[in-house]
C-alpha cells in the first residue's frame, strides 16, 4: 500500500487477558451488527484530491530510532492518563504495568529537552481511571481499580505549581472506565463506567454480568463538592463522550450487560437533561472519537458485540450536532480498537495503534475531512494498544504506553516521521 507524507502543518479500560479473548472472538467472528438507511459519505476519487493537500511517496520511509532524541519513560504501562499541561508538559499517570498491577506512579514529559522526570506518586493506585486538566491548570484524576482490583470513587488533584497531589471529596458512585469531560462553566461531568466487579475478573465478568451505570455527576473545583446530575437514559461503558462545541455533552456506543450499544444521548448542561438522538449504524464499545473543525463529530473502529456474533471493525461515523444524527463515513484502512484519535490543528485527524483481529498495531493512519479519504502513514517501531497519543504545542504527537517495553515514540507531522526511544 502507498504511505501518504503530511505536508506542512501549522503548530498549534481494560485487563490484558480480557481484551485477549475479545479479539480472538473477532478473528472468527462475521462482523458487527449494522442497520439501513444510513446517509454514506461517498470517498473521494483520484480526482477529489487536492495534489497541494497531500504527497503520496510508493517507497516507505524507515522508521527513524535514536537513541538520546527521545527519553525513555520510567515504567512501562497501559490504561494510564496523560493530559497536555498548560505550560506544555505532559502529565502521564497510573495505568497497568507488565504483571497487571495498578500504579500509583506518575511522570513528566518535557517536550523542550525531550525527557522525562518522575512526578510525586499519587495517593492511590488506578487503572481505568479518568484525567481531567481543570481551567486553573490543575489535573483530577477519579476513580479506577486500584491494587487490589477494586473499583473506586477516590478523587485526587495534581498541581504542576508544586508538584503535588492533594486528596479531594470522592465521587458519589465508585467507577471505573468512565469519562470526565470539563464543561463550559468550569465544573466537571462524570458520565458512565462499570461500578461493580464480579469476582475482581474485570471486563470480561462486566461485560457478562454487570450493567454499565446510568448515573452522572459534576464536581464542582470552586467548592470542592459533587454533586447529582440527571441520569443516563441508558448505561453506557467503554463507548464514546466528548464535550460539542455548544457545551452539550454526546455519550454513544459502549457496552451494558453482554451487548455492543448503538445508543446516542446528549446532555444539557444548563437544563440538567439528557435527550435521545438518533442511534449509530454500529453497536461497538472500545472505540474512538474527537470533534472535528466543524463542530461535528468522527467516531472509528471499536468492537462490535451481540449475543451472536462480534468483531473488529473498520468502520466510521459522523455525528451532527445540528441535527443530532448520524450519517456513515467511508472505513478506515484496518479494523481497530483500544486506539487514539487525534485531530491536528489544521483539521486532520490521525489514528494510531490499537488491537486488530491479530493483535496490536504497530499501524497509523490520517483521514482529511475535505476528501473523507483514510490513507496508511509511516508505522511505529512497536505494536500498541490501550496507550494514549498527545497532540504537543510544537506540533507532534507524543505516544505513550501500550506495549511491553517502555518505549517512547513521538510523530513529526510535517515529516511523517517517528522519532523513538531505546527501551530499557
Amino acid at each position: 500500500m502507498e504511505r501518504v507524507a503530511f505536508t506542512s502543518i501549522q503548530t498549534p479500560v481494560t485487563l490484558l487477558a480480557g481484551i485477549a479473548l475479545l479479539i480472538a472472538l473477532s478473528a472468527c467472528s462475521s462482523g458487527d451488527d449494522s442497520r439501513e438507511s444510513v446517509e454514506v459519505i461517498p470517498a473521494p476519487t483520484s480526482a477529489d484530491v487536492s495534489p497541494t493537500a497531500i504527497s503520496v511517496d510508493a517507497s516507505p520511509t524507515p522508521v527513524s530510532v535514536e537513541a538520546d532524541a527521545i527519553g525513555t519513560m520510567h515504567y512501562s504501562r497501559v490504561d494510564h492518563s496523560a493530559t497536555l499541561l498548560r505550560d506544555g508538559r505532559v502529565l502521564v499517570a497510573g495505568g497497568m504495568d507488565n504483571a497487571f498491577t495498578p500504579l500509583r506512579t506518575a511522570e513528566l514529559f518535557n517536550p523542550e529537552t525531550n525527557r522525562w522526570e518522575e512526578a510525586a506518586e499519587m495517593r492511590e493506585s488506578r487503572t481505568e481511571h479518568s484525567a481531567t486538566l481543570l481551567r486553573d491548570g490543575r489535573v483530577m484524576v477519579t476513580g479506577g481499580l486500584n491494587e487490589k482490583l477494586e473499583i473506586v470513587g477516590t478523587t485526587e488533584i495534581f498541581d504542576p505549581d508544586t508538584g503535588k497531589w492533594s486528596q479531594h471529596e470522592g465521587m458519589r458512585t465508585v467507577r471505573r472506565g468512565h469519562f470526565t469531560l470539563p464543561l463550559n462553566d468550569g465544573r466537571v461531568l462524570v458520565v458512565g463506567g462499570v461500578g461493580q466487579t464480579l469476582g475482581g475478573l474485570g471486563i470480561l465478568a462486566n461485560i457478562s454480568a454487570v450493567g454499565a451505570l446510568l448515573s452522572t455527576e459534576i464536581y464542582d473545583p470552586q467548592t470542592d463538592l459533587w454533586s447529582r446530575a440527571s441520569d443516563m437514559r441508558e448505561g453506557h461503558s467503554g463507548g464514546l463522550a466528548v464535550v460539542l462545541k455548544d457545551g452539550r455533552v454526546l455519550v454513544a456506543g459502549g457496552y451494558n450487560q453482554a451487548e455492543s450499544l448503538a445508543s446516542s444521548e446528549v446532555f444539557d448542561p444548563k437544563v440538567d437533561e439528557w435527550i435521545r438522538t438518533a442511534s449509530m449504524a454500529r453497536k461497538t464499545f472500545a472505540n474512538t472519537a474527537t470533534v472535528l473543525s466543524d463542530g461535528s463529530v468522527l467516531f472509528t473502529g471499536g468492537f462490535g458485540m451481540s449475543r451472536s456474533k462480534g468483531g473488529i471493525t473498520p468502520g466510521s461515523e459522523v455525528f451532527d450536532p445540528q441535527t443530532n444524527e448520524w450519517r456513515k463515513a467511508p472505513d478506515t484502512v484496518h479494523g481497530r480498537m483500544r486506539h487514539t484519535i487525534t485531530l491536528l490543528p489544521d483539521g486532520r485527524v490521525v489514528t494510531i495503534g490499537g488491537s486488530t483481529a491479530s493483535g496490536p498495531a504497530d499501524t497509523a493512519e490520517y483521514m482529511d475531512p475535505e476528501t473523507w479519504a483514510w490513507s496508511e502513514i509511516s508505522p511505529m517501531s512497536v505494536e500498541r494498544s490501550g496507550h494514549t497519543a498527545t497532540l504537543l504545542q510544537d506540533g507532534r504527537i507524543l505516544v505513550a504506553g501500550g506495549a511491553l517495553e517502555n518505549v517512547v515514540e513521538v510523530y513529526d507531522v510535517d515529516t511523517d516521521e517517528w522519532t523513538s526511544s531505546d527501551p530499557q
